[in-house]
């Protein structure tokens, strides 16, 4: 007898991979961070490759002061100051958690981790180097002063 109150029938599984656009790897233009400026070659600007771009993009978006900026979406950019804030281990550990979720939001999905941090404290700044992986199996080491 079928059971008409609960009522059974066969549903295919439903996989993220069935579901999700592979990440996207845009091209750019190549930003000299130092000069605040972007490369020029003979007056035109250089155009990056897919790496490069996502590079660039990883260093921006861990300077970035997160809610600092009306041209950037709420979702863009570090905590750096209230990570500061807090001091010593603490702010050590507050950025590399506001680094990690930064760089992890990526919107076109290329950030696959963010790992091995390390902390060099200056009396006027500090310097933070961190690993990040793409979702190709890249791997880059990055150095941002704050």
């Amino acid at each position: 007898m079928t059971n008409q109150l609960f009522p059974t029938f066969p549903v295919s599984p439903i996989t993220a991979a069935d579901n999700a656009p592979a990440p996207k790897f845009p091209r750019g233009y190549l930003f000299d961070c130092s000069k605040g400026e972007f490369v020029l070659d003979s007056g035109k600007t250089r155009e990056a490759d897919e790496t490069d771009t996502w590079i660039q993009w990883c260093i921006k978006a861990a300077l970035t002061q997160r809610y600092a900026y009306l041209a950037y979406s709420r979702g863009y950019g570090a905590e750096l100051e209230e990570a500061m804030a807090l001091g010593g281990s603490a702010a050590q550990s507050g950025l590399e958690t506001t680094i990690r979720e930064a760089l992890l939001a990526d919107p076109h999905r290329r950030t696959a981790q963010v790992k091995d941090f390390e902390f060099s404290v200056a009396e006027d700044s500090t310097t933070v180097s961190f690993t990040v992986v793409s979702e190709r199996g890249k791997a880059e080491r990055l150095n941002i002063t704050i």
